[in-house]
């Protein structure tokens, strides 16, 4: 791996900064490169490869004089891949990144709010023990978090657990456009009173994102919304907003609850221009 001393030099003279990201073609990628442009503060460079190719990675990684790695990129469980894709990507594709970092990296690890069990009635802190988690899924994302924090040199990290990404552009297939879908077309609706999330909006996120970088902070960062739904209460409120019809709502139960409600970062939340409940 090649040395990288620009970083030091960088800041004492106020040059930009080279931010690499992963993941810019994802939901939050497309929004975040949109933002970290837009301040003109910072030289960009998307990671096209494939963060499974250690050997190209390796390679386009240690060619870059980068001063901060954003890693978006990941496999979420509604793409229904294996547990070897989920391990593979969300855990052994981190693990690769992090091996062509240097220890003055700012490394910023996009995570979520899924590496803690389901507990009713607890607030999850940042620095809790997510362990045991409650899917493959949960697991890839605990495991890496805790390689890039206790199993690297990089000194510098930042974890951003997240919660419910919605809005902006492109907005991806998710709960409020499969709910639109129906409610617009009549039809009854089965929505869960019992799983529960931070609906957090995706430009929110990538405001915040570019504040953990210009203030360099680090550790567990809770970057989710302080507003905290089940599914039949979230509905409700689309409806209201939207002027859907709320008798089409059918309230259920999961089989499986999640109730994962953490403790968001008082600095995101002062930060929040989108609310649902306005």
């Amino acid at each position: 791996m090649c040395y990288r001393g620009g970083t030091e030099a960088r800041r004492e003279h106020g040059l930009k900064k080279t931010v690499v990201i992963t993941g810019a073609n994802g939901y939050l990628g497309k929004t975040l490169v949109k933002e970290i442009t837009s301040t003109k503060k910072y030289n960009l460079f998307i990671l096209s490869e494939d963060i499974m190719n250690c050997k190209e990675v390796g390679e386009t990684l240690d060619s870059i004089d980068f001063d901060i790695l954003i890693h978006a990129a990941a496999l979420v469980p509604s793409r229904s891949p294996t547990p070897e894709e989920l391990l593979r990507v969300n855990y052994l594709g981190t693990t690769n990144l992090a091996k062509h970092c240097t220890p003055d990296t700012h490394f910023i690890f996009i995570s979520s709010d899924l590496v803690f069990p389901s507990e009713a009635g607890r607030i999850w802190k940042p620095d809790d023990n997510p362990f045991p988690p409650q899917s493959t899924y949960s697991m890839t994302k605990a495991i890496a978090e805790d390689h890039l924090i206790d199993k690297t040199e990089i000194e510098d990290v930042a974890v951003l657990r997240t919660s419910m990404l919605y809005g902006g552009e492109g907005e991806r297939d998710n709960f409020f456009q499969f709910l639109g879908r129906r409610l617009s077309l009549g039809l009854e609706t089965e929505v869960y009173t019992n799983l529960y999330s931070h609906p957090t909006h995706v430009e929110d996120l990538s405001r915040f994102i570019v504040s953990v970088m210009d203030n360099r902070r680090k550790g567990i960062i809770h970057a989710c919304s302080d507003e905290y739904f089940n599914r039949d209460e979230l509905a409700r409120v689309v409806c209201k907003n939207r002027g859907y019809n709320e008798k089409l709502l059918l309230a259920v139960s999961a089989d499986k609850p999640c109730e994962t409600r953490l403790e968001p970062d008082e600095e995101f939340v002062s930060q929040i221009k989108f609310r649902l409940e306005q």
